[in-house]
């Protein structure tokens, strides 16, 4: 089965710059991601990616996204297929860097310092998805 990435898109933009008076230690920044296979009934060749991302530096900002990839297959999909390995690591994987670039561009054109998402190993959250 071949497989592409059609294209990406942000679904919810929630940004807040901070206006606090007190100074606090700045601890790192607060991520939280969440990601979940989605598909259609209408298109049986379709599936999409969607991200939950929580970015926040409470002295600074908190940024609050959802963002979707949508990917084509050549043959439609099935149950064995919405249980590989390809809905929770390949595409999950294939799609993040785009949503780090955005983060990352969101952040130094609204005149913050580049906040740049870590790398994440897909294959070893799903790890511990299954472990829970």
């Amino acid at each position: 089965m071949n497989i592409r990435l059609l294209e990406t898109k942000v679904g919810r933009v929630h940004f807040e710059l901070s206006h606090s008076e007190e100074v606090q230690e700045k601890d790192g920044l607060d991520f939280n991601l969440n990601y979940k296979a989605v598909y259609t009934q209408k298109q049986a060749q379709v599936f999409a990616i969607t991200f939950s991302l929580k970015l926040s530096d409470p002295a600074e900002f908190v940024l609050e996204l959802e963002y979707t990839a949508w990917f084509a297959t050549s043959e439609p999909i099935d149950t064995v297929f919405k249980n590989s390995d390809w809905t929770a690591v390949n595409a999950p994987a294939i799609a993040f860097p785009y949503l780090r670039a955005y983060v990352t561009n969101f952040t130094v054109m609204n005149g913050m310092e580049p906040q740049i998402l870590p790398t994440i190993n897909f294959v070893e959250m799903v790890k511990r998805e299954k472990k829970k």
